[in-house]
């Protein structure tokens, strides 16, 4: 696939006004698909790679209500509970918001690659601040987080084990003020954080 990527920088007209709330705002935010998302209501949809099977119903009905809505749906397009939010949102003929760690042109196998296109063809975007190349790093997964806080107006969080990324993503809603839900789940799980 030919891949179309914008590049908006920071101070320009087109650079998403609610990172500037990132006290480490990216200089550059490269973009795929319909950057008009950027700046209208969405929710992050996050949780656990290793997502149980009831986690990944409640994504799925969860992501699918709020796309039924008119709700974007934002995550990090991780496998696990991020593929489900994306993949239940498209099939509400919603909008999904990916935002990647490393650079679009690496077509990460995370989830499934088509996931990517479908995002695309239904009129979703992904976005990275880094360089389109740049190959996935352990630590850009933490800054990713960060973006998807920014970008949501809410995040909701399906599982989360006690050091997991989806709390990092947490710990940036809340800097922001970002209203944060989290799914009930049993005392002895270890997906659910008490």
């Amino acid at each position: 696939m030919k891949l179309e990527i914008k590049c908006f920088k920071r101070g320009e007209k087109d650079f998403p006004p609610n990172l500037y709330e990132l006290t480490d705002c990216p200089d550059k935010l490269y973009v795929l698909g319909n950057e008009k998302l950027l700046n209208e209501f969405s929710i992050a949809v996050i949780g656990a790679r290793k997502c149980t099977l009831d986690g990944k119903r409640i994504a799925e009905q969860i992501s699918a209500d709020l796309a039924g809505n008119g709700v974007h749906i934002v995550s990090g397009l991780a496998y696990g509970i991020d593929c489900v939010a994306h993949q239940a949102s498209l099939g509400q003929k919603g909008n999904a918001i990916g935002v990647l760690a490393y650079g679009i042109e690496y077509l990460y196998q995370n989830c499934r690659e088509s996931l990517y296109q479908d995002i695309i063809d239904s009129g979703g975007v992904i976005v990275s601040e880094y360089p389109p190349d740049t190959l996935p790093n352990k630590g850009r997964f933490h800054n990713r987080n960060r973006i998807i806080a920014a970008l949501s107006s809410g995040i909701i969080v399906v599982e989360a084990r006690d050091k997991s990324g989806s709390l990092i993503t947490v710990d940036y809603g809340k800097k922001l003020e970002k209203d944060i839900f989290v799914v009930p789940g049993g005392v002895l799980d270890e997906n659910y954080v008490r």
